[in-house]
């Protein structure tokens, strides 16, 4: 599993929600995508554990070569046969 979020949001930027997602599970690869990429965000970023920001416009061959360079991050347990 894998994330992938906006920098700027309504109700929280990308940072926020990187950082809220890793109290969950801080193994999960987060992307951030932004067309406002200064040096503040980018420290930002990387405190809250983006392992990738990606500029606008975007592709789909971008976005994916970067999901590609990114594991799976956890895998849900199997149930138990009943």
């Amino acid at each position: 599993m894998r994330s992938v979020t906006d920098q700027r949001m309504k109700e929280l930027d990308g940072c926020a929600l990187a950082k809220r997602i890793h109290k969950i599970d801080a193994r999960l690869p987060i992307i951030m995508v932004t067309g406002y990429r200064d040096a503040d965000m980018m420290r930002r970023a990387k405190d809250a554990g983006i392992v990738e920001i990606l500029d606008k416009p975007l592709n789909t061959q971008t976005l994916a070569a970067a999901l590609s360079r990114q594991p799976r991050g956890f895998q849900q347990p199997e149930r138990a046969a009943k």
